[in-house]
């Protein structure tokens, strides 16, 4: 079982070249960093707060007369989503948001074309 340093490696990956492809499609593609980060500043610990636990990986803005959007959670094969990243698709979903996890690129264009399709 591959560890959670490996993973997480692998979901960057992933993620970064789901970003190239999206956007050589002519998508524009955001990436969302959540929880909060630990950072040095004069030599001390601060902590930069960012998007709340639970947000997706990715907000994916589609071209066209009237832009739509995806939100995209990368995932590997085999990692599955925090309680969090659960209750942010749940609540997408009751609320009309666009949600995806998605495992591969081609998986990231299906969604992509979904969402594009749905808007028509």
């Amino acid at each position: 079982m591959p560890t959670r340093r490996k993973r997480r490696a692998e979901e960057t990956s992933l993620s970064k070249a789901v970003q190239q492809v999206l956007t050589a499609n002519g998508c524009r593609v955001v990436r969302i960093q959540s929880g909060v980060l630990p950072v040095l500043k004069g030599g001390k610990t601060a902590y930069v707060h960012c998007a709340p636990k639970g947000t997706p990986d990715l907000l994916v803005i589609i071209p066209g007369f009237r832009a739509e959007h995806v939100w995209l959670e990368v995932k590997t094969k085999t990692s599955k989503q925090s309680k969090e990243q659960l209750l942010w698709e749940q609540w997408a979903r009751v609320n009309g948001a666009k949600h995806a996890v998605v495992r591969s690129i081609s998986e990231a264009l299906v969604a992509v074309f979904e969402a594009k399709r749905g808007a028509a």
